[in-house]
Protein backbone atom coordinates (compact mmCIF):
# COMPACT_ATOMS: atom_id res chain seq x y z
CA UNK A 1 0.00 0.00 0.00
CA UNK A 2 1.05 3.17 -0.62
CA UNK A 3 0.84 6.26 1.12
CA UNK A 4 -0.57 9.11 -0.71
CA UNK A 5 0.50 12.42 0.96
CA UNK A 6 2.03 16.08 -0.23
CA UNK A 7 5.01 15.30 1.21
CA UNK A 8 5.33 12.10 -0.95
CA UNK A 9 3.92 14.58 -4.13
CA UNK A 10 6.55 15.92 -6.39
CA UNK A 11 6.76 20.05 -6.34
CA UNK A 12 6.63 20.29 -10.05
CA UNK A 13 3.80 20.65 -11.62
CA UNK A 14 3.97 19.16 -15.18
CA UNK A 15 3.02 20.82 -18.11
CA UNK A 16 -0.30 20.68 -19.30
CA UNK A 17 -0.92 18.58 -22.07
CA UNK A 18 -2.92 20.00 -25.51
CA UNK A 19 -6.39 18.22 -26.15
CA UNK A 20 -4.49 14.64 -27.91
CA UNK A 21 -7.37 14.71 -30.80
CA UNK A 22 -6.51 17.92 -31.81
CA UNK A 23 -3.19 19.05 -31.33
CA UNK A 24 -1.81 21.63 -33.78
CA UNK A 25 -3.57 22.94 -36.86
CA UNK A 26 -3.71 19.76 -38.52
CA UNK A 27 -3.95 16.76 -36.32
CA UNK A 28 -2.39 14.13 -38.51
CA UNK A 29 1.18 15.77 -40.85
CA UNK A 30 -0.05 14.33 -43.72
CA UNK A 31 -3.25 16.23 -44.46
CA UNK A 32 -1.64 19.85 -44.62
CA UNK A 33 0.70 18.71 -47.68
CA UNK A 34 -2.10 17.73 -49.46
CA UNK A 35 -3.95 20.59 -51.63
CA UNK A 36 -1.83 23.86 -51.43
CA UNK A 37 -4.05 26.01 -52.81
CA UNK A 38 -5.13 29.31 -51.58
CA UNK A 39 -8.11 29.43 -49.74
CA UNK A 40 -11.84 30.50 -51.71
CA UNK A 41 -12.96 33.11 -48.78
CA UNK A 42 -12.86 36.42 -48.84
CA UNK A 43 -13.42 38.95 -50.61
CA UNK A 44 -14.34 39.30 -54.11
CA UNK A 45 -14.00 41.51 -56.95
CA UNK A 46 -18.27 41.96 -57.20
CA UNK A 47 -18.63 42.15 -53.57
CA UNK A 48 -20.56 46.19 -54.58
CA UNK A 49 -22.93 44.33 -56.17
CA UNK A 50 -24.05 41.55 -53.90
CA UNK A 51 -27.64 42.05 -52.36
CA UNK A 52 -27.54 39.85 -49.20
CA UNK A 53 -31.10 38.55 -47.87
CA UNK A 54 -30.12 40.61 -44.42
CA UNK A 55 -32.23 39.81 -41.31
CA UNK A 56 -34.21 43.09 -41.91
CA UNK A 57 -35.88 41.83 -44.84
CA UNK A 58 -36.98 38.58 -43.28
CA UNK A 59 -40.18 38.11 -41.22
CA UNK A 60 -39.22 36.20 -37.90
CA UNK A 61 -42.28 36.26 -36.06
CA UNK A 62 -45.68 33.95 -35.97
CA UNK A 63 -47.56 37.40 -35.39
CA UNK A 64 -45.84 39.24 -38.94
CA UNK A 65 -47.02 35.90 -40.55
CA UNK A 66 -50.58 36.09 -39.29
CA UNK A 67 -51.31 39.67 -39.67
CA UNK A 68 -49.98 39.39 -43.26
CA UNK A 69 -52.13 36.44 -43.88
CA UNK A 70 -54.62 37.62 -42.12
CA UNK A 71 -55.03 40.84 -44.75
CA UNK A 72 -56.72 39.00 -47.43
CA UNK A 73 -54.69 40.78 -49.94
CA UNK A 74 -53.51 37.69 -52.16
CA UNK A 75 -52.08 37.35 -55.79
CA UNK A 76 -52.21 33.70 -56.67
CA UNK A 77 -49.60 31.93 -59.33
CA UNK A 78 -49.50 28.52 -61.04
CA UNK A 79 -47.54 26.72 -57.84
CA UNK A 80 -48.23 29.78 -55.29
CA UNK A 81 -50.26 31.78 -53.22
CA UNK A 82 -48.41 35.83 -52.42
CA UNK A 83 -50.15 37.67 -49.53
CA UNK A 84 -49.22 41.62 -48.88
CA UNK A 85 -49.32 44.08 -46.64
CA UNK A 86 -47.88 47.40 -46.53
CA UNK A 87 -45.10 47.27 -44.20
CA UNK A 88 -44.66 49.39 -40.61
CA UNK A 89 -40.75 48.66 -41.00
CA UNK A 90 -40.48 50.98 -44.53
CA UNK A 91 -38.55 47.61 -46.37
CA UNK A 92 -39.66 45.15 -48.23
CA UNK A 93 -40.10 41.70 -46.03
CA UNK A 94 -40.58 38.15 -47.32
CA UNK A 95 -41.62 34.90 -45.11
CA UNK A 96 -41.78 31.82 -46.80
CA UNK A 97 -44.32 28.88 -45.84
CA UNK A 98 -43.38 25.46 -47.88
CA UNK A 99 -45.56 22.89 -46.03
CA UNK A 100 -44.08 19.38 -45.75
CA UNK A 101 -47.18 17.74 -46.84
CA UNK A 102 -46.76 19.88 -50.52
CA UNK A 103 -43.18 18.96 -50.42
CA UNK A 104 -41.88 15.92 -49.41
CA UNK A 105 -38.55 16.24 -49.93
CA UNK A 106 -36.37 18.73 -47.63
CA UNK A 107 -34.29 19.19 -50.87
CA UNK A 108 -37.36 20.36 -52.56
CA UNK A 109 -37.98 22.75 -49.92
CA UNK A 110 -34.86 23.72 -49.96
CA UNK A 111 -34.69 24.86 -53.73
CA UNK A 112 -37.89 26.28 -53.62
CA UNK A 113 -36.30 28.85 -50.62
CA UNK A 114 -33.50 29.37 -52.46
CA UNK A 115 -35.17 30.52 -55.43
CA UNK A 116 -37.73 32.62 -53.10
CA UNK A 117 -34.71 34.62 -51.67
CA UNK A 118 -32.94 34.98 -55.19
CA UNK A 119 -35.92 36.31 -57.07
CA UNK A 120 -36.30 38.28 -53.89
CA UNK A 121 -32.82 39.93 -53.93
CA UNK A 122 -33.10 40.61 -57.48
CA UNK A 123 -36.53 42.29 -57.08
CA UNK A 124 -35.64 44.03 -53.83
CA UNK A 125 -35.03 47.35 -55.61
CA UNK A 126 -38.39 47.81 -56.90
CA UNK A 127 -40.53 46.43 -54.56
CA UNK A 128 -42.25 48.78 -52.54
CA UNK A 129 -42.36 48.33 -48.75
CA UNK A 130 -44.62 45.74 -48.25
CA UNK A 131 -44.79 42.37 -45.73
CA UNK A 132 -44.83 39.70 -48.43
CA UNK A 133 -45.54 35.83 -47.84
CA UNK A 134 -45.00 33.55 -50.27
CA UNK A 135 -46.62 30.18 -49.95
CA UNK A 136 -46.66 26.97 -51.55
CA UNK A 137 -50.33 25.61 -52.88
CA UNK A 138 -49.43 23.18 -55.32
CA UNK A 139 -47.92 19.48 -54.47
CA UNK A 140 -44.66 19.15 -56.60
CA UNK A 141 -45.26 15.11 -56.41
CA UNK A 142 -48.30 15.62 -58.81
CA UNK A 143 -45.89 17.56 -61.49
CA UNK A 144 -43.84 14.49 -62.50
CA UNK A 145 -40.90 16.67 -63.32
CA UNK A 146 -37.02 16.48 -63.49
CA UNK A 147 -35.57 18.58 -61.22
CA UNK A 148 -33.87 21.27 -63.03
CA UNK A 149 -37.90 21.80 -64.90
CA UNK A 150 -39.11 22.20 -61.43
CA UNK A 151 -36.45 24.73 -60.58
CA UNK A 152 -37.31 26.66 -63.76
CA UNK A 153 -40.65 26.87 -63.30
CA UNK A 154 -40.64 27.63 -59.64
CA UNK A 155 -38.28 30.80 -60.32
CA UNK A 156 -40.79 31.59 -63.12
CA UNK A 157 -43.81 32.00 -61.23
CA UNK A 158 -42.23 33.55 -58.30
CA UNK A 159 -40.70 36.28 -60.25
CA UNK A 160 -44.18 36.48 -61.83
CA UNK A 161 -45.37 37.04 -58.64
CA UNK A 162 -43.10 39.82 -57.12
CA UNK A 163 -42.72 41.65 -60.73
CA UNK A 164 -46.87 41.86 -60.27
CA UNK A 165 -46.77 43.33 -56.71
CA UNK A 166 -43.47 45.94 -57.43
CA UNK A 167 -45.36 47.27 -60.60
CA UNK A 168 -49.21 47.47 -60.01
CA UNK A 169 -49.59 47.81 -56.13
CA UNK A 170 -48.14 51.23 -55.15
CA UNK A 171 -48.11 51.89 -51.04
CA UNK A 172 -51.03 54.20 -50.63
CA UNK A 173 -49.96 57.48 -48.13
CA UNK A 174 -52.54 59.09 -47.00
CA UNK A 175 -52.54 62.96 -46.64
CA UNK A 176 -55.20 64.31 -44.30
CA UNK A 177 -57.63 66.92 -46.28
CA UNK A 178 -58.34 70.25 -44.64
CA UNK A 179 -61.61 71.02 -44.92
Amino acid sequence: MGIFHETHLSAFRRTPKTYSRVSSAHAHSWWSCGDSRPPRQGSSPFECLKIRFDSLHRLHKAREFSEVLGSRQSRRGEFFSLHHRQSSSGVARLGLVIPKRLARHATTRNLIRRQAREVFRSCLATLPPMDLVLRLTRSTKELGLDRETQKQKFRADIELLLVFISDHLVVRIEIPVRQ
